[in-house]
């Protein structure tokens, strides 16, 4: 089966402050173990600067995808629209779904 990593829209000021996607994935292989992940599904939506500056003054920031960093770890990057932006940043778990299923189609039950 497939591993698959949604990784987190913000950074957690005093954690994984100005952590990029790349060092997100390499903190979770130093603690786990290299290659744990085949996938990682990231947000390309940009937030709103609004809502950016009102997490800035709480010390996070949006996750930044570097793509060749990724591709050093050896993972495939899987990219959507996923942001819902109310009082917080959230996944848009309808937009989530869809990508999974397209990407991973369910496999047929065996009788």
């Amino acid at each position: 089966a497939p591993r698959v990593y949604i990784a987190n829209l913000m950074t957690q000021p005093g954690e994984t402050t100005d952590y990029s996607l790349a060092r997100h994935l390499r903190a979770i292989q130093n603690h786990v173990k290299p290659r744990i992940v085949d996938y990682v599904v990231a947000n390309r939506q940009r937030i709103s600067p609004a809502v950016r500056r009102r997490y800035r003054r709480q010390g996070a920031s949006q996750v930044t995808v570097d793509a060749g960093g990724l591709r050093k770890l050896r993972v495939e990057l899987l990219l959507g629209n996923l942001l819902e932006e109310h009082e917080k940043i959230r996944h848009h778990s309808a937009r989530l779904a869809r990508l999974l299923l397209d990407e991973f189609p369910p496999r047929a039950a065996k009788k």
